[in-house]
């Protein structure tokens, strides 16, 4: 059981014993409990990891941080779209034989020796696919799908990822497998769009477009802008159009006018 009980003190969280007496001062956004001598502070929407010594052994300024594995002996931290694994003494792990070697966990898919487990992994700041039926990740069991040679990654949807190599972004299936050879400038992570419907920003050659939760292009990319409408904007009549279905604002040149998902423009005909 804990003595460090997490309390709170003019709007920041610090740690007491059970007595109720001050043992970590109360200067943090957020805190969770003590796991294994460590736990998780945020300020400013950034988290780090301290030990009951409230000292940092990971600084704060990251994105998202998994709790410390007492299992495992290492801790998983995000910084940006990219997951990287620490020890106790906030080194980093570059190399571990254990299943912390394995980045991201995609997805469960059939295999006819039962299940198999497709990921994908880092090595030397790159990333690539691997089938990982195995604790050990040198184990011949292991089956390197792409070699570590992607720059970044992220989730399109629950079925496909994104990945840039030198020539840009593609998307790629859970089977490690190249579905839309798109080489884009850029793909954003935050997703657009309402009912439902969600959208992600692409850029090529300084133009923007969107794709699907399927990685599929529904605006091409010409436009110099395009924003997501807030919700106020289909509960109010604004402008000259009004509709209850996804609408984007897009600007091309001086022009500005709307387009919904499947690419048809809305202009004012003066």
């Amino acid at each position: 059981m804990t003595n460090y009980i997490p309390y709170r003190c003019n709007g920041k969280w610090g740690y007491s014993n059970r007595s109720g007496i001050e043992i970590i001062e109360a200067q943090y956004d957020t805190v969770t409990l003590f796991s294994g001598g460590f736990a998780i502070v945020g300020l400013n929407n950034k988290y780090g990891l301290i030990n009951e010594a409230d000292e940092l052994i990971l600084p704060i300024r990251f994105d998202e941080i998994i709790s410390y594995s007492e299992e495992n002996d290492f801790i998983k931290a995000r910084e940006n779209s990219i997951w990287r694994y620490w020890d106790t003494r906030g080194r980093r792990i570059k190399v571990k034989h254990i299943k912390s070697t394995v980045l991201y966990d995609c997805v469960q898919i059939g295999y006819n020796r039962g299940m198999a487990e497709l990921y994908l992994h880092e090595r030397n700041g790159k990333f690539g696919f691997v089938k990982y039926i195995c604790d050990d990740f040198n184990d011949d069991s292991c089956k390197i799908l792409q070699e570590s040679k992607f720059l970044n990654y992220q989730e399109i949807g629950s079925n496909y990822l994104a990945l840039e190599d030198e020539k840009g972004w593609s998307i790629f299936d859970y089977s490690g497998e190249i579905i839309h050879d798109y080489n884009f400038e850029n793909v954003y992570p935050k997703q657009m769009g309402r009912q439902g419907n969600q959208f992600y920003l692409i850029t090529n050659n300084s133009k923007y477009g969107l794709i699907n939760t399927k990685g599929e292009i529904v605006l091409v990319p010409k436009y110099d802008s395009i924003k997501e409408q807030s919700e106020n904007f289909y509960m109010l009549s604004k402008d000259w159009y009004w509709s209850s279905e996804a609408l984007f604002m897009v600007t091309l040149g001086m022009e500005y006018f709307y387009v919904n998902k499947d690419g048809n423009e809305y202009r004012c005909n003066d």
